[in-house]
């Protein structure tokens, strides 16, 4: 019996989908009497008199049989005849049925109450069943309906809630940024709780506040970028500001500004490299790297000592980031310039690690190097790093290097 209860079933469906409902309804009637118990069979049956115009027949049909659908899948059936009501044209039966069971629906299932509202011209119900969903929900629930009709109200509102989320998810320490989201959000739960409520009139005055809101973030990443303090901060509020709609023509000085202000920023870091070797850094060498090591270099230093291959090898140790073998080219007796104490030999460390890793995209690329006399040499490069657009940037450099009698560097400074 089990199997032809499955086989009536199967055969049932096909029919059913191929729209042969009369041939349907008789192995759906089929199944119900080899298995009374078989409530999804009994649920077909009724889909099916529905399907063939016997509305009334169906609904008692299902409401006879109901009590066999287990009691936390009731609410799920019943949105799904109302579902055929629907499309059968039949909107005020399924809305009917529906209003029993409204509050045990899943989001899911409030489609096909949204429905039978729209299909009962019940346009201002419809709306706010689909506002008070999860926020997440709204706009797939209105994609899904597909209905142009209540769309006036629903886009702009999708909207304006995408907008309150990103302002309310961003705080700032501003009183007037604080309040103007905070009315936000209040006018927004206001349409939700009064389906009578004017819409459009309502919209006028959320989009207000959100402006209020907009301004008050404008004027702190004006002030951060003018300032030049926090400029990574100033660059999420830029963001926040575009994906809010604020006006363009506002925000454009702003990226541009904020732009020049970061690459000032990279530029100066650079220009810190250039020069690192010889004012400031290299002063403390022979505390960094002892005194037997340069007493083992002096040795090991002779006539002929190829200067332009000592710059390659300079370059190349500082891409490589070796603070070691960067330091091997200067002599304990560099020159100094500007300053007059010389650092421990732990600043220098931290010095040039700190660089490095705000820089770790940085290359020193030789583009030429011109001898001068026997011991000076330029070291034309280019400085290439990473900006934080993504984009790849470079800026020129020129470098006088002075070379000392046993092959190392005694001055290193930029030129114009």
């Amino acid at each position: 019996m089990e199997n032809q209860v499955v086989t009536s079933f199967e055969k049932g469906n096909k029919l059913y989908k191929g729209k042969l409902y009369s041939e349907a309804l008789e192995e759906f009637k089929r199944v119900t009497e080899l298995d009374l118990t078989h409530y999804n069979a009994h649920f077909c049956v009724t889909k099916t008199l529905v399907r063939l115009e016997r509305t009334e027949e169906g609904i008692s049909y299902f409401q006879k049989y109901a009590n066999l659908i287990p009691q936390e899948k009731q609410a799920s059936y019943v949105s799904a005849l109302a579902n055929i009501l629907t499309e059968e044209n039949q909107a005020n039966r399924a809305l009917s049925l529906l209003e029993k069971v409204k509050d045990k629906l899943s989001s899911e299932e409030s489609l096909n109450y949204i429905k039978a509202l729209l299909g009962n011209s019940q346009k201002e119900e419809a709306i706010q069943m689909v506002i008070n969903l999860p926020v997440g929900d709204i706009a797939e629930m209105y994609k899904k309906l597909n209905t142009p009709e209540i769309g006036n109200i629903i886009e702009p509102f999708i909207k304006l809630q995408q907008k309150e989320t990103i302002l309310k998810n961003y705080a700032i320490n501003d009183d007037g940024y604080e309040n103007a989201v905070s009315e936000v959000s209040k006018r927004l739960k206001f349409l939700r709780e009064n389906k009578n409520s004017n819409h459009l009139e309502e919209f006028e005055k959320i989009k207000a506040f959100i402006l209020q809101a907009q301004e008050s973030l404008y004027q702190k990443t004006k002030s951060r970028i003018e300032t030049n303090f926090n400029l990574s901060k100033a660059k999420e509020e830029i963001a926040i500001l575009q994906k809010t709609g604020f006006d363009k023509d506002k925000i454009s000085p702003l990226v541009n500004k904020l732009n020049n202000r970061q690459k000032a920023a990279q530029n100066k870091t650079l220009k810190k490299i250039m020069t690192i070797f010889g004012i400031v850094l290299l002063l403390g060498l022979c505390g960094f790297i002892g005194k037997t090591y340069w007493e083992d270099i002096k040795k090991m230093a002779g006539i002929g000592f190829d200067y332009e291959n000592a710059i390659y090898e300079l370059v190349k140790a500082n891409n490589d980031k070796n603070l070691y073998q960067v330091m091997n080219h200067f002599s304990p007796y560099i020159e100094q310039f500007g300053k007059t104490e010389y650092p421990e030999p732990s600043f220098i460390e931290n010095e040039y690690n700190n660089i490095w890793q705000n820089t770790p995209d940085l290359k020193i690329n030789i583009k030429l190097i011109e001898k001068i006399s026997d011991n000076i040499y330029d070291l034309y490069a280019t400085y290439t790093y990473i900006k934080p657009s993504g984009e790849t940037d470079e800026i020129p450099g020129k470098t006088r290097i002075v070379f000392d009698e046993d092959g190392k560097i005694i001055r290193y400074y930029e030129i114009e």
